[in-house]
């Protein structure tokens, strides 16, 4: 490389342009080599080098790590030579850094969120963690992708950039499994959620879009599960959900419980009176306890399964 640079002076950058980036070639200098990728715009080239060396060192410098990200957002080189698997896994090596910067972290997530799904080993944990700690974040991501209670359409078509943020934005919604009340030590505090959605509900009823963050609670609040002690869901969640103004909450976590099941085979209406029976037992617990409410969405949980298990039964599998 110092030959590079001795003999072709200026001209340096087209063997940068081109050169195939194997770390492995490069012995003690690969940092090096890493860093003139980014240099001269082969940031997902880098991007693949740094996995390499991960492998190879079993080390990450968050630093390096950054700069080869964030210049892979901006980069001109082909997308075809973005590689996905190698960027996930220097994103989630972050992730478990200790260290790093979350508010930095947190932006190289939302650039790379199309990437950070269920199905690339990955997922946007610092985003999903800010939701569940900062209520203002939450409502600025729901007003990304939601127009407010009465807001007429807008007459201009949006630009590709406001549909690629609606876009994530959405898709950090959908997958958001990090509920309010979690603290980053892994524990849940039940004043959190409280003093969470009640700045939820200021915030996004001024701004029009109360029923729909209230909605999407609900769905999140079905992952409170973890936490629970006796209850299906923890004391804590119950009462939020059984309070009379809560019902869209219910109606989020309703369906929330449906779209869990995920993909299923044809049982003949069994594996639904399964499910239902499941609902009915949840359902009477926390009547029992108390939330009456609560109760009330669960049973029509059991009560749609089971409506759904005596048309299966009647159902012919090789008919459409």
């Amino acid at each position: 490389w110092d030959r590079v640079a001795d003999t072709l002076g200026d001209e340096a950058a087209g063997y940068w342009k081109n050169a195939g980036g194997n770390i492995y070639e490069a012995g003690d200098d690969a940092v090096l080599g890493i860093k003139l990728l980014i240099q001269h715009d082969r940031a997902h080239s880098a991007v693949r080098g740094l996995q390499s060396l991960q492998h190879k060192t079993k080390d990450l410098d968050p630093e390096l790590a950054f700069l080869a990200l964030e210049s892979a957002l901006k980069t001109h080189e082909d997308l075809n030579r973005l590689d996905a698997h190698a960027t996930v896994e220097i994103i989630t090596a972050l992730q478990k850094h200790q260290g790093v910067d979350q508010e930095r972290l947190s932006i190289v997530e939302w650039g790379y969120l199309p990437l950070l799904g269920r199905y690339c080993r990955g997922s946007p944990r610092t985003l999903e963690k800010k939701l569940a700690l900062d209520p203002e974040f939450y409502c600025e991501v729901i007003r990304m992708v939601f127009r407010a209670r009465g807001e007429a359409p807008p007459e201009e078509e949006p630009t590709e950039r406001a549909k690629n943020m609606a876009q994530n934005a959405y898709k950090l919604l959908h997958d958001w499994h990090v509920p309010p009340g979690s603290l980053p030590d892994g524990t849940f505090d039940s004043d959190h959620l409280v003093t969470w959605i009640d700045k939820v509900k200021e915030i996004a009823g001024a701004s029009g879009h109360l029923k729909v963050a209230l909605q999407r609670i609900g769905h999140v609040l079905f992952y409170s599960q973890k936490f629970a002690d006796k209850l299906w869901l923890p004391d804590s969640v119950a009462r939020v959900l059984n309070q009379p103004d809560s019902e869209e909450m219910r109606r989020g976590l309703t369906l929330e419980c449906y779209n869990s099941r995920g993909v299923h085979g044809f049982t003949h209406g069994k594996e639904e009176l399964e499910i239902a029976a499941g609902y009915r037992s949840k359902a009477e617990e926390f009547e029992l306890a108390g939330f009456p409410r609560l109760a009330v969405a669960l049973r029509g949980i059991a009560e749609s399964y089971e409506r759904d298990a005596e048309r299966e039964a009647k159902r012919n599998p090789y008919e459409d």
